[in-house]
Formats: C-alpha cells, sequence, structure tokens
C-alpha cells in the first residue's frame, strides 16, 4: 500500500472522497511586479501542477512573500497574469499573525467543517497531536495561548481543510523536534500541492521534489532536493565565469590587433 494510501486510510477516508486536483492548478505568465520603488518580478513565469511539491527560496526581500500574496489574489501584479484554474481551493499559513479568538483548540481546528462528524472530530485530534498538543489543551481557548501554540492551531485547520494547493510560510518556525518530524511525515503523503517557503534545508528535502528560487526577478526551477539547486547554481555560476573569461581574452586580442 502506498503512503498516501495509507495516510488515507488512517485518517477514516476512502481515495473516491479526496478530489483530485486539476493538472494546472496555478499559471503565472510574464508577471511584473515592484514594491517600494524595487522591482521584485520581471517577466516571472511558473505553473504549478495538482501534485508538485515546491519550495520556495531566495534572500530576504526578494519577494517570496509577495509571490504567495499574488497568488492568493491580495496583491495584484503591476503586469502579467495570474490564472488560478475554477474550482481550486487555496489555503495559506502565514509566518506569523495566529489567530485571536474565544473558540478552543479543537474548534478552532475544526472551524473549516460546518457539522464535523465523529470521525472527522477523531482526524482534527489526531492533528493535534501530532502537532504537540495534549488532550488537555482540547478545550483551552485560544486566546490563553502563545502566538506560537495559537499558529500550530491554525495549521492544524488548514491541513484539516484539505485544498488543493497549500502555501505554507516558515512552516517549521514554532514547531519542537517531533511535531516537524509528524509535519514532515504528513505533507509527504498529503494528496494536494505543496509551496513552501522554509530555511529549514532538512525539511525541504523530505518534503519537496523541486526548488524554485528568485533568481534576476525570475523564477527558476530546479527539479531534485536543496544540494541538486546548490550545484546547479554553481555550475551556472561557472558558466558565467567562463564567458567573462572568454570575453576578456577576445578584448585583449582586439586591443593587440587594433595597435
Amino acid at each position: 500500500m502506498s503512503a498516501a494510501r495509507q495516510r488515507a486510510c488512517r485518517r477514516g477516508s476512502s481515495a473516491s472522497e479526496w478530489r483530485s486536483p486539476p493538472a494546472d492548478l496555478i499559471t503565472l505568465r510574464d508577471v511584473h511586479k515592484h514594491f517600494g520603488g524595487q522591482a521584485l518580478f520581471e517577466g516571472a513565469c511558473l505553473q504549478i501542477n495538482g501534485r508538485d511539491r515546491y519550495a520556495l527560496v531566495g534572500p530576504n526581500g526578494a519577494g517570496k512573500s509577495t509571490l504567495f500574496k499574488m497568488l492568493l489574489g491580495s496583491l495584484e501584479p503591476d503586469s502579467g497574469e495570474i490564472q488560478l484554474k475554477k474550482g481550486v481551493s487555496v489555503g495559506y499559513l502565514p509566518q506569523e499573525n495566529a489567530p485571536a479568538s474565544e473558540r478552543t483548540v479543537l474548534a478552532e481546528a475544526l472551524c473549516g467543517h460546518e457539522d464535523p462528524d465523529g470521525r472527522k472530530t477523531a482526524e482534527a485530534k489526531a492533528v493535534l497531536m501530532g502537532l504537540g498538543f495534549r488532550l488537555a489543551d482540547f478545550e483551552r481557548p485560544l486566546s490563553a495561548l502563545s502566538g506560537g501554540w495559537a499558529m500550530r492551531a491554525a495549521m492544524a485547520r488548514l491541513l484539516l481543510e484539505e485544498p488543493d494547493l497549500l502555501l505554507l510560510d516558515e512552516p517549521t518556525n514554532h514547531l519542537d523536534i517531533d511535531s516537524l518530524l509528524w509535519l514532515q511525515d504528513y505533507l509527504a503523503s498529503y494528496p494536494g500541492a505543496l509551496f513552501i517557503i522554509s530555511h529549514d534545508r532538512s525539511f525541504i528535502d523530505h518534503v519537496c521534489e523541486a526548488i524554485v528560487s528568485v533568481e534576476g526577478h525570475m523564477l527558476k526551477v530546479t527539479r531534485g532536493d536543496y544540494a541538486a539547486f546548490l550545484r546547479e547554481r554553481e555550475a551556472a555560476a561557472e558558466r558565467l565565469r567562463s564567458e567573462w573569461r572568454q570575453q576578456q581574452v577576445e578584448i585583449s586580442q582586439m586591443e593587440d590587433f587594433i595597435a
């Protein structure tokens, strides 16, 4: 039995209950975006398909969070097109901004389900425990939790909603090692697509299958783990250095010829 099938059985659901996401969830074409007078994206293109597992990397200020906001529709590109397939559901976990309410931890996790049955409630409890909550925590109000624990409750809600595409901004920030390992296992068999911002290289290698890097205001996809991305980046840098050295030789030869 496959890992995804095993996960579905542990959730108490059948394969028919999960609506297979369409092949092309979101497409970016020739996207340009400036922020505060700074160019973030110039002609960026990307397609996210139904089973993709992407990690988004780039230096601070390169536009990673801005890209997520454009995918969510809360920011518009200056030009270009961002096309969301009709009917596709997108879930977003921000890096901060924990939910503040008087709902209990369990009620928050189930907030996306209007009338949860016993099976869904049991699933919610299992997810919460995977994220480090104890049974005694289920009836605690969110207002009594620290920001980090409130973010864990928000993550539980998002995982239980099972959107076609999960956008996760630094999801491991507030996790201890046990809950981080649990989340790795859970996401590895998640039936939808993943797009994750993370500085945790080990987490990226366990969960993601390709790296999307912000380079030169563009988006470049490198298949493989983080080490493969670094090798490709170094090879590209070496090609540029080699081209520069060849240019210098040609310039020197031309100057000698003119002299």
